[in-house]
């Protein structure tokens, strides 16, 4: 009888868990051009020539999602404890993007070719971003374990991966390809580029063989091993114990190897 009654307990709780009603709000909170996730909504984000914020979430607890504008960010952030929220999400449209920051675990998502100048993503939290862009310039790091998935980007791309959070960047049209390694994320870059930099210190591995770039210049004192393409010039040293894979029929190479990581044509 008491397991019946503990069966029957647990049926009841979720079912008044599925039929939690669902709410929506439209927040009033003026104009923004960057995003500050703190918790674990999940973010929608698309291009709209007016800005609006769009709350939805389970009833008891759409009023701790907090939203507030600062010097120009929007700031998303929860109060109190939670337990089995089903709903809990922001849907935003904006003109423009300068600043993606996500320090918490809630995922976001950008569609529709978002535009933006000069943008900064900054990735500390467990969270993913997935990004569908139009942007000139980006700088982004990613110091947590949330994932990256992002295309559109022209002019300068600046990567700093310091966490485990893995990379796929397509549809690049660069002048200049940063990229700094010193975590176990993975990364696979796709497009081009006229010069590609990369300094590779930790464990992740660097797959830019669908990157094509006119010159390139590898330093790798790690053990993540590094797959590029070039076409005028290829400069590599290898201090570590990772491996240099290079493509294509580059017309000067120059490898110094020091270590024990090897470089091979492909």
């Amino acid at each position: 009888m008491k397991s019946l009654t503990l069966v029957l307990s647990v049926i009841i709780t979720a079912l008044a868990w599925n039929l939690e009603a669902q709410v929506t709000q439209q927040r009033q909170l003026g104009e923004f051009t960057g995003i500050d996730q703190e918790t674990f909504a999940d973010i929608y984000i698309s291009p709209g020539d007016i800005t609006t914020v769009t709350v939805k979430a389970d009833e008891d607890v759409i009023d701790r999602l907090i939203t507030k504008v600062e010097d120009g960010v929007l700031k998303i952030s929860s109060k109190g404890n939670f337990r089995m929220v089903k709903v809990f999400e922001v849907h935003i449209t904006m003109s423009r993007i300068d600043l993606i920051k996500n320090s918490g675990s809630g995922d976001i998502k950008c569609t529709g070719g978002l535009p933006g100048k000069d943008v900064e993503i900054n990735i500390n939290g467990s969270g993913d971003l997935d990004a569908d862009l139009q942007v000139i310039n980006l700088e982004l790091k990613i110091n947590g374990s949330g994932d990256v998935n992002l295309s559109g980007v022209k002019g300068d791309l600046q990567v700093i991966a310091s966490g485990s959070g893995d990379l796929f960047a397509d549809e690049l049209q660069l002048e200049n390809c940063r990229v700094s390694m010193t975590g176990s994320g993975d990364s696979k870059l796709s497009g081009s580029s006229v010069q590609l930099t990369v300094t590779q210190n930790g464990s992740g591995d660097l797959n830019a063989r669908q990157l094509k770039a006119v010159d390139a210049d590898i330093r790798n004192t790690g053990s993540g091993d590094c797959s590029v393409q070039a076409v005028n010039k290829l400069s590599a040293s290898l201090n570590g114990s990772g491996d240099l894979y290079y493509y294509g029929a580059p017309e000067k190479v120059s490898v110094v190897a020091n270590g024990s990581g090897e470089a091979h044509k492909r």
